[in-house]
C-alpha cells in the first residue's frame, strides 16, 4: 500500500466511493465495496479508519457529487448531511 497523507488519502476513497455510486448507487457505497476500487487496493478498515463510520463517508460523498444523485438517493433513505 501506499503510504499518502491524510487529505490525499480521503481524496483517492471518495473517488473510489464516487466510482461505486455512479455505478451501483449510494446504499452500496460502503467500506467492503470501496476499497478494491481505491487505486492502490486498499483494505476496508483502511477506509474505515479515514471514515469512522458509514454516514461519515456518505457526507463526503455527498459533498464530493457535483450530480446531485448521491444527495438525492440518500434522501429517499431518510439519510440527510
Amino acid at each position: 500500500m501506499i503510504k499518502l497523507p491524510k487529505e490525499q488519502r480521503q481524496r483517492v476513497i471518495v473517488n473510489a466511493a464516487l466510482d461505486v455510486l455512479r455505478d451501483k448507487g449510494i446504499m452500496e457505497v460502503s467500506f467492503e465495496n470501496v476499497a478494491p476500487r481505491t487505486i492502490d487496493k486498499i483494505s476496508a478498515s483502511t477506509v474505515k479508519s479515514v471514515f469512522k463510520t458509514r454516514d461519515a463517508l456518505w457526507t463526503a460523498v455527498i459533498e464530493a457529487d457535483g450530480t446531485g444523485k448521491a444527495r438525492e438517493e440518500a434522501a429517499t433513505l431518510g439519510f440527510h448531511d
